[in-house]
């Protein structure tokens, strides 16, 4: 797009979740804010979850100011946004419209088995360094978290595959017992 584009907020939001554009999600992080961000993490009990930088920022990577979070946090979040559980509901819907947008289905959703009106919401990060997709499954009658984060950077391959056995694994029923 030409730098003079003017995008709403919603956009913004499509293009970072969608897509995983990284000026889009700064332009969202100035607009909201890092404290914010950080407060709505701690208010959902994301213990492991804080934003010290913009995207792409190599100085402040550089000086070690790392965004964390973990698989524990990711599927805690994408189950607040499914429940609208500590977040508007209203943003929760848009949010995980976004996600269901995604152009990035190359980890989560890749090996799931074929099933007719599964919607996935889902949303990847990557780095050199690392590697990560978090989802929501839905499938009407049942609805799934599946976050697989790596460090360093699994392949996508073995990502997916541990994402689908995750799946097999919780969408299985179990004998009574068992």
């Amino acid at each position: 797009m030409h730098p003079d584009t003017a995008l709403t907020l919603a956009e913004l939001d499509l293009l970072m979740l969608a897509i995983s554009d990284n000026a889009a999600t700064n332009a969202v992080v100035d607009v909201v804010g890092m404290d914010a961000v950080n407060g709505l993490a701690r208010a959902l009990g994301l213990e492991h979850t804080r934003l010290r930088r913009r995207m792409m920022d190599v100085a402040a990577a550089e000086r070690g100011d790392d965004n964390t979070t973990s698989a524990a946090d990711m599927a805690a979040l994408i189950c607040a946004l499914a429940r609208a559980d500590g977040i508007p509901a209203c943003a929760c819907r848009r949010v995980l419209a976004a996600m269901a947008q995604s152009h990035h289905t190359d980890i989560v959703p890749r090996y799931l088995p074929a099933a007719s009106g599964r919607v996935v919401s889902s949303k990847q990060g990557e780095l050199e360094s690392v590697r990560h997709d978090v989802a929501l499954i839905d499938e009407g009658e049942c609805r799934i978290a599946v976050a697989v984060l790596s460090a360093p950077a699994a392949s996508a391959d073995g990502l997916a595959r541990t994402a689908a056995l995750a799946y097999r694994l919780v969408r299985t029923p179990r004998p009574p017992g068992d």
